[in-house]
């Protein structure tokens, strides 16, 4: 029981969040955009100037302690061969799914991962949603995945962990088929060539079980995408929809080091090099386990 106490707490509050800011957006139709304008006003005042949202380090330790990978049927974590360093290291999850429960409970809140002093990643857009944005920056370690805000970071050496498909990623999640959004996706790949960091990627098998979603239209809803809007449409628990499946098994596996080269100012043909070098170890370390996961032997990783 307490396992889905952390869930109704995260998943909870980023659907609220989600809602408030939803209705907000379809309420400019009935009482116009002027004071459409006030309430983001008022939003964005609570949200970014004073009294700021500190890290509350007995919060983060909380959800921690009330083991929330007991929710589901089994959630195991694997490690590459040789230790992971503590510092220029970037963890690339995949894949995003809906509530991303990889990244989130094998990854933001793993307890063997907290030695690695992992700072994490997500879209900026999180940080808009009221309830949500304070419980991520009660964890003092989730930051905004734009570009500034990670190289601030990198310049410093520390260790990253994100997600590459970011919202495109969600919105081409279908249940039980495994996809990830990467061929387009190589500005990670630039920053680490710039800052001479390694990578590992990252892939959660059992995250494509965890909703049903709403296939149609994906084009149109990857074109929102663009404009930095969510489209996802999905069913999970049949008790609490919102939340996923718990009957899954999850195995997040974390691959072998892709050491990249130092390069200050690399150049588009090594940006492509090293990109496809990340995508044949991502495919790679999903061969690798699938059967490990339950995966019957003709399975396969769509890339988008």
């Amino acid at each position: 029981m307490s396992a889905w106490i952390t869930h109704l707490i995260l998943a909870g509050s980023w659907i609220c969040g989600t809602s408030i800011m939803s209705i907000l957006v379809f309420s400019s139709f009935w009482i116009g955009w002027y004071r459409l304008g006030t309430f983001f006003i008022l939003i964005a005042t609570r949200q970014f100037y004073p009294p700021r949202v500190r890290a509350w380090p007995r919060f983060h330790q909380f959800l921690i302690d009330l083991k929330p990978r007991n929710y589901y049927a089994s959630a195991k974590l694997r490690f590459p061969s040789k230790k992971i360093e503590k510092k220029n290291c970037m963890l690339c999850f995949h894949p995003h799914g809906i509530t991303s429960s990889g990244f989130t409970f094998q990854g933001v809140y793993a307890p063997e991962l907290a030695e690695l002093n992992i700072s994490w990643f997500v879209a900026r857009a999180i940080f808009w949603l009221p309830l949500f944005s304070i419980v991520s920056l009660w964890h003092g370690k989730i930051f905004s995945a734009d570009k500034n805000t990670m190289t601030r970071y990198m310049k410093t050496r520390q260790n990253l962990g994100f997600i590459p498909g970011g919202f495109e990623e969600a919105t081409i999640c279908r249940f039980g088929v495994e996809r990830v959004y990467i061929q387009n996706r190589k500005g990670f790949i630039k920053l680490a060539l710039r800052y001479g960091y390694s990578i590992y990627p990252v892939y959660t098998f059992g995250e494509s079980f965890a909703y049903y979603t709403f296939p149609y239209f994906e084009k149109f809803r990857l074109w929102l995408n663009k404009q930095k809007i969510p489209t996802v449409a999905f069913f999970g628990n049949p008790f609490c929809p919102f939340l996923a499946r718990p009957n899954i098994h999850l195995l997040t596996c974390i691959g072998e080091c892709l050491e990249l080269p130092h390069l200050p100012e690399p150049t588009t043909a090594q940006i492509d090099h090293w990109h496809r070098a990340y995508v044949d170890a991502l495919c790679n370390l999903f061969e690798r386990h699938k059967l490990e996961a339950g995966y019957p032997p003709e399975a396969s990783l769509e890339l988008l």
